[in-house]
């Protein structure tokens, strides 16, 4: 169980790289990289700025976390433009996002579709009323504006440098 004093550092982390100064109506597709996780990741949806209390009490300690603002992965109604835009980004890096919120709607269902056949079974399944996250797998950009990567204290409170 994490404590309150490990909280109150990482919501500190997030002041100090000016999270908390953007717009109240700030969205973000949030990537959570795990320490020593083997490339295991996690990824959320920030709705709005006020959901980023509760969505940073579910990062684990260590993890590299970057918040997206740029819209690089749209979040839209699904239509037949998102599945040409999905097959355009399969087709120049061999891998497209495509996610869906579970019932929290803050975590993503997020999958990596590489090859078309995955593709055509995962549009498939979608309806023309969902929507979906869709785009290519984002770096650890870290720009201030568009995009912003931290790395969360370990359980100490040390930050170190981990494999993810």
């Amino acid at each position: 169980m994490k404590s309150s004093h490990f909280e109150s550092q990482v919501h500190a982390l997030l002041i100090k790289a000016l999270i908390y100064q953007k717009p109240t109506d700030t969205t973000a597709v949030i990537l959570e990289r795990f320490a020593r996780g083997g490339g295991q990741v996690r990824w959320y949806y920030l709705p709005y700025l006020s959901k980023l209390n509760e969505i940073e009490t579910m990062w684990r300690p260590g993890s590299s976390v970057s918040l997206y603002f740029d819209n690089r992965i749209k979040f839209l109604n699904y239509s037949n433009d998102i599945a040409t835009y999905a097959k355009e980004i399969l087709l120049r890096d061999r891998e497209v996002l495509l996610g869906k919120l579970d019932s929290s709607l803050i975590k993503i269902e997020m999958e990596i579709i590489s090859g078309p056949i995955e593709l055509s079974e995962y549009v498939a399944n979608i309806s023309l009323t969902e929507q979906v996250f869709c785009g290519a797998f984002p770096g650890k950009d870290n720009d201030g504006v568009n995009a912003v990567t931290v790395i969360i204290p370990d359980e100490d409170g040390a930050v170190r440098n981990h494999p993810y």
